[in-house]
């Protein structure tokens, strides 16, 4: 799985069970329409994971801006109440919007407001991606341990 199309399958699922807000990817203009959500960047954090793996931990910090933080907290609960109906699981799309078949685990996700008439709904998952040298890793080791006799 691709970042861009994990990052494309959650903002279609928050964008339809929002109500179908305008979005706003990266930078919000000055004269933006309400309802409308915006979508920041997704911070990164990567660690270690297997010997031919490695984990990219992604929490994107999702706002749903209305005219009152009530409406705006209406909104957000709806898309959280769809993902928990999920099972925290949504459906991943292909590059011409269909649905691949494939699903991308999410952890639970949370909703807080953070400003007049702005709610705050965090969306945080995991991917597992292969290192680049892993299947050149794997055959050295497989060189090296074949020259070994255990006696």
């Amino acid at each position: 799985m691709a970042l861009e199309q994990e990052v494309a399958s959650i903002a279609a699922f928050v964008i339809q069970n929002a109500d179908n807000p305008n979005p706003y990817y990266y930078s919000i203009p000055e004269q933006f329409s309400f309802p409308a959500v915006y979508f920041p960047r997704p911070e990164i954090l990567t660690r270690g994971e297997t010997f031919r793996t490695y984990a990219a931990e992604y929490a994107w910090y999702i706002n749903v801006l209305c005219k009152t933080t009530e409406e705006a907290h209406d909104r957000a609960l709806a898309v959280l109440t769809a993902i928990k109906r999920a099972r925290n699981r949504l459906p991943l799309l292909e590059q011409d919007g269909s649905i691949s078949g494939e699903t991308l685990r999410l952890a639970d996700p949370s909703i807080k407001a953070i400003d007049e008439g702005v709610v705050q709904l965090t969306v945080e998952w995991t991917s597992r991606r292969p290192y680049a040298d892993a299947e050149e890793e794997h055959e050295k080791a497989a060189e090296v341990h074949s020259g070994i006799t255990i006696k």
